[in-house]
């Protein structure tokens, strides 16, 4: 079977915001289907949910750390050697909880953020990971002038989710002024 374009396109983002950088802090990792894609030699894999976490795949360098990713700084003391990784999980925080969120991330000295997200409403309700997971239903909307606010550079991939009715996806890349 082959790699649809856009999943193709999303592992070389992946590997390209990762690759430069000690330790990739993956939040909201899921079932680690991502993490494969992950260039750093060490991956933090930060999910709230514990069936998800420990379903997923362990990658080399991965450790898992079952915590909410709100409460980041009572687990994870960053350094420029830092990336933060956000793939299809932003929007499963309410918007205010994501914009402080990131805000602490911008100052607590990651040397990168990178932020995968549909693009508008993309309502999602149900687990899509059949392990009940309470947390798959999106809570925020983002736009891309909201991540650009923030200080993000942002690329809108058109129709990325193909088979959804709001399929724009955002790639936004943040990295400290130095």
């Amino acid at each position: 079977m082959t790699t649809p374009p856009n999943e193709a396109w999303l592992h070389k983002w992946i590997e390209n915001q990762t690759k430069d950088f000690a330790c990739t802090v993956n939040f909201g990792s899921g079932l680690g289907v991502q993490d494969r894609f992950i260039k750093s030699p060490v991956k933090l894999s930060v999910e709230l949910h514990a069936p998800t976490l420990k379903a997923a795949v362990l990658q080399p360098g991965g450790v898992r750390l079952g915590a909410d990713m709100r409460r980041h700084r009572s687990v994870i003391r960053p350094s420029l050697d830092f990336v933060a990784l956000f793939v299809d999980s932003l929007e499963h925080v309410n918007k205010d909880d994501a914009c402080k969120l990131i805000r602490e991330l911008q100052e607590d000295g990651y040397g990168g953020i990178a932020v995968m997200a549909p693009q508008g409403v993309h309502v999602q309700e149900e687990d899509v990971t059949g392990h009940n997971n309470p947390y798959q239903k999106h809570l925020s909307t983002w736009y891309a002038y909201e991540l650009e606010e923030l200080e993000f550079d942002v690329f809108i991939y058109e129709g990325f989710h193909s088979w959804h009715p709001s399929p724009n996806c955002l790639f936004g890349v943040w990295r400290p002024v130095r």
